[in-house]
C-alpha cells in the first residue's frame, strides 16, 4: 500500500478531476465545509491543501431528506411530456435507451443486484407509473419494500452463435415498449457470454 506524505502532489499520484471531487465531497461529509473544485487544481500538495481546508467555511447546505408524498401526486411537466407521447402508438420507444456494458472476469451476482435494487429503492423516479385517477394521470410510487431492479439473467455459452443471439437480444430489448402504468421504467438483462 502506498504511503501519502504531506509534501506529496495529488497530480503526481495520479488524481484527476474525478477524484478531486470525490475528496471536495468526502470533506463536505466528513468535516462539513466547502472545498471547491479549484482549491484542490491551484494546491494540489497536501500541506498547503490542508491550510486552505482549515479555512474553508462551513457548509451550509442542508441533508437531502425524502418528500412527504400525501394524496394523490401530479406528474411533473417532463412526466407529463413523457405520458403525453407514450399515448401514441410507438412512440414510447423513444425514451427505451438501451445501455450496454461488458463486464470481464468474476462477478458477484447478489453484490450487483444488491446494488441495483437500492438504486431503485433511493430514487422513486425508478418506482414510480402512471394511473388514471378521476381522467388525470397521476403518479403512482411504489413503496421501497415492494420494489427492486427487475434483471433477467441468461446464459449464451451453449449457444451456437452467442454473438448472433446476444444481437438479437439487444436489438429485441431497444423494440420493447415501456408500459408506464405497470412498470418497471428501468430494468436490464444479465447475458452471460
Amino acid at each position: 500500500m502506498q504511503r501519502v506524505g504531506r509534501q506529496d502532489d495529488f497530480f503526481e499520484l495520479g488524481g484527476h478531476s474525478l477524484p478531486a471531487v470525490q475528496v471536495a465531497v468526502r470533506l463536505r461529509q466528513a468535516l462539513g465545509v466547502e472545498v471547491g473544485l479549484m482549491d484542490v487544481f491551484e494546491e494540489p500538495v497536501l500541506r498547503d491543501f490542508a491550510r486552505g481546508v482549515e479555512s474553508a467555511r462551513r457548509s451550509w447546505l442542508p441533508a437531502i431528506t425524502g418528500a412527504e408524498r400525501v394524496g394523490r401526486v401530479p406528474l411533473s411537466f417532463a412526466q407529463q411530456r413523457l405520458w403525453f407521447l407514450a399515448q401514441m402508438e410507438g412512440v414510447s420507444k423513444a425514451y427505451n435507451v438501451p445501455l450496454g456494458l461488458r463486464l470481464r472476469g468474476r462477478l458477484d451476482k447478489v453484490a450487483l443486484k444488491r446494488a441495483l435494487d437500492r438504486i431503485v429503492a433511493r430514487h422513486e423516479s425508478l418506482r414510480t407509473t402512471f394511473a388514471m385517477v378521476e381522467g388525470e394521470p397521476r403518479q403512482r410510487i411504489a413503496p421501497v419494500k415492494e420494489s427492486h431492479f427487475h434483471l433477467l439473467e441468461l446464459d449464451l455459452r451453449q449457444q451456437k452463435d452467442p454473438q448472433s443471439e446476444l444481437d438479437r437480444l439487444v436489438a429485441e430489448e431497444a423494440k420493447a415498449d415501456l408500459d408506464l402504468k405497470v412498470g418497471p421504467l428501468i430494468r436490464g438483462r444479465l447475458i452471460r457470454l
